[in-house]
């Protein structure tokens, strides 16, 4: 419902900012270039979600289940820091 909700109102504020008359130039000027730029971090943050839930966490139930986390853990790690630094240069 959030990601449906933050669609929803960055498309109503790129109408509102851009309108309907320059929707060409969308991907041209330095408003569209960053509003692309902060939708493909925002992909790749909910692509490392998915990931770190469906891929990751199984995986670490099962090693810690099997005595061995190391693996596991420094996989997760990594892709929590990359995910923070997506959302740190979304919001920078």
């Amino acid at each position: 419902i959030v990601v449906g909700l933050l669609i929803v109102s960055g498309l109503i504020n790129a109408w509102i900012l851009i309108g309907p008359t320059r929707l060409g130039s969308l991907f041209t000027s330095l408003y569209g270039l960053l509003l692309t730029a902060k939708l493909l971090l925002f992909g790749a943050m909910l692509l490392l979600a998915a990931a770190n839930r469906f891929r990751l966490t199984p995986r670490l139930a099962a090693a810690i289940a099997a005595g061995d986390t190391a693996t596991a853990i420094r996989s997760l790690r990594i892709s929590l820091a990359v995910e923070t630094g997506c959302a740190s240069a979304i919001l920078a």
